[in-house]
């Protein structure tokens, strides 16, 4: 998996906010998940904009039943993606073992043994 320069440590926790705040100078490269509208949004150099809306930017949700590994057919057409993924049982924010990239348009996730139950984002960065 491509990095672009980019070393994490940890998890990529992406900011939830209740509602969309009006946008500032402040917002250029912020990325949100706006939880009543269930979307996310990238604040550019004067607005706020729906990842999803429009130019090649996409989404896929889906939800899963428990199990070890979920293979997600995201049809996106990129491996410049933005994976997460949330517990069904809180709703809340979680950390796979791995994320393999198989395809253009498919992932793996690995929970390392442990069933779980739950949906994934998956969202095209390209």
């Amino acid at each position: 998996m491509q990095t672009y320069g980019i070393k994490m440590l940890g998890p990529f926790i992406v900011q939830i906010v209740s509602t969309l705040p009006t946008w500032t100078a402040n917002d250029e490269g912020r990325l949100i998940y706006v939880n009543d509208e269930k979307e996310y949004y990238s604040g550019n150099d004067t607005q706020w904009k729906k990842l999803g809306a429009g130019g090649s930017v996409g989404g896929y949700n889906h939800t899963y039943t428990a199990a070890t590994t979920w293979s997600v057919n995201h049809a996106l057409n990129s491996q410049k993606l933005m994976v997460q993924c949330w517990k069904a049982t809180d709703n809340k924010l979680i950390e796979p073992n791995e994320v393999t990239i198989v395809d253009d348009n498919n992932i793996t996730v690995d929970w390392g043994g442990v069933e779980v139950a739950g949906s994934v984002d998956v969202i095209n960065l390209s």
